[in-house]
């Protein structure tokens, strides 16, 4: 996506003395609509998510109020729409039960989160949170969305985002993650607990009780969970430090640490494969200034690799019928795949 140029014709009403003191704009003209594209223009690409069910991808940046929808399939652009909220950080969640999105502006006071259909940007509910939002799960059977709020996960009506209820987790609550499988959610402290970061089970239904507790020794802060029932494991993710974890026994089975911060984990569970994308792209080391290393952790083989990105991608997405990493490019304003 080409970046939105605007040519301003300014007219000079008067001047004194060389000073200039008013001007009146007489004409906008925006090349890129003009040019290019009948869709508003997204800059600065910062968060992007999938709807598997319906093959679309969504990204949105930090300098417009426009989210665009491309087509997974003929990987196109197909429409955008608008944010009901000025130019700033948010974060883009997609329901998987109806495609609504879950859009939370994570920088504002309150924080807040938005639910808005897809097709035509409608807002279908909103919430104001009493602290940081750490962690989103959805649960598809029962339209239901999970999240990690303060001492509490908070669970919220999947069509209008009407508060049902919430479970206490004793600690200031990280990631939490929702196992279809055995119908329990994980969610892992944010912070060191006695020297250990620890993961709690629910039931996902009420009256949502407490399954087991897991500890587990840590001199980082591993507040970030992905887990996979089928091969009996879970990944905590802190920004150095990745722990793989046998979820029968609950030990550590591999660790793995980065050379830089990461952040926006997805997994990929037909290969088993973790990818990250580290936290800042701006580095003496860089490639003119402008990149991003982006790392595959393969844990079934316990291999870590790298590549380099030529921009910056700050989130990242997997697409898993179709195999495909989705990697929004900040300031080129494409979204590879």
């Amino acid at each position: 996506m080409i970046s939105k140029l605007l040519i301003y014709i300014i007219f000079l009403i008067s001047f004194t003395s060389s000073q200039q003191l008013s001007y009146r704009l007489i004409r906008t003209t925006d090349l890129k609509r003009q040019l290019v594209s009948d869709n508003n223009n997204v800059l600065k690409l910062y968060d992007i998510c999938v709807d598997e069910s319906r093959n679309l991808a969504y990204t949105s940046g930090i300098v417009t109020r426009y989210v665009s929808c491309i087509n997974l399939i003929s990987r196109t652009e197909t429409h955008t729409f608008r944010l009901p909220f000025s130019e700033q950080l948010h974060i883009l969640k997609c329901n998987p039960t109806n495609g609504y999105l879950l859009v939370t502006t994570v920088q504002s006071s309150p924080v807040k989160s938005y639910l808005i259909r897809s097709d035509n940007g409608e807002v279908n509910g909103s919430v104001n949170h009493n602290s940081v939002i750490s962690g989103t799960s959805f649960h598809r059977s029962s339209n239901r969305i999970f999240i990690s709020e303060g001492l509490e996960i908070k669970i919220f009506n999947g069509s209008n985002l009407s508060l049902i209820s919430s479970i206490n987790t004793m600690f200031e609550a990280g990631g939490c993650e929702i196992d279809s499988v055995n119908n329990q959610i994980y969610v892992v402290s944010k912070n060191i607990i006695s020297g250990n970061v620890s993961v709690k089970v629910f039931l996902i239904n009420s009256p949502y009780s407490l399954i087991r507790t897991i500890n587990l020794p840590s001199s980082h802060n591993n507040g970030d969970i992905k887990i996979d029932p089928a091969r009996n494991r879970f990944y905590l993710i802190g920004l150095r430090n990745l722990k793989v974890v046998n979820i029968s026994t609950g030990s550590i089975v591999n660790q793995v640490y980065f050379s830089e911060d990461v952040s926006s984990p997805v997994y990929d569970v037909n290969t088993a494969t973790l990818y990250l994308t580290d936290d800042d792209g701006y580095s003496s080391n860089s490639h003119n200034g402008l990149w991003s290393k982006i790392y595959k952790y393969n844990t079934s083989a316990n291999h870590l690799d790298s590549f380099l990105m030529g921009d910056k991608a700050s989130r990242l997405s997997f697409y898993s019928l179709g195999n495909t990493l989705l990697l929004p490019n900040m300031h080129s304003g494409l979204v590879q795949l």
